[in-house]
């Protein structure tokens, strides 16, 4: 299966607004900022995964720290539970570390 960034990034946004459902029109500007400047690092660690040109530990480590900083900017923007702001960054992360894992050929 091909991978395609851009269709990516549009399901993890689909994911952030189902978490937040009652707070998306605060969020949904700021979650595609900050998608959006990133799409640069997740395609290259993207591109790196696909060609095996990165070991599946340390992918997973980097999605852990996007995950991460996912987490601290929906805190910026707007009050939700630790726990929500985690599950939501998670969510949108694994869909990302999907999409590569399904278009791996090797």
């Amino acid at each position: 299966m091909p991978f395609n960034v851009n269709d990516t990034l549009a399901d993890m946004m689909q994911v952030l607004k189902k978490h937040f459902a009652q707070d998306w029109p605060l969020i949904k500007n700021t979650a595609h900022q900050f998608l959006q400047a990133r799409i640069s690092r997740l395609a290259l660690l993207a591109e790196l995964r696909l060609k095996n040109q990165l070991p599946p530990n340390f992918f997973a480590e980097r999605m852990q720290d996007e995950e991460l900083l996912l987490q601290s900017e929906l805190h910026a923007i707007t009050i939700v539970t630790a726990a929500s702001a985690q599950k939501a960054a998670r969510a949108a992360m694994q869909i990302f570390m999907k999409a590569v894992s399904k278009a791996i050929t090797f």
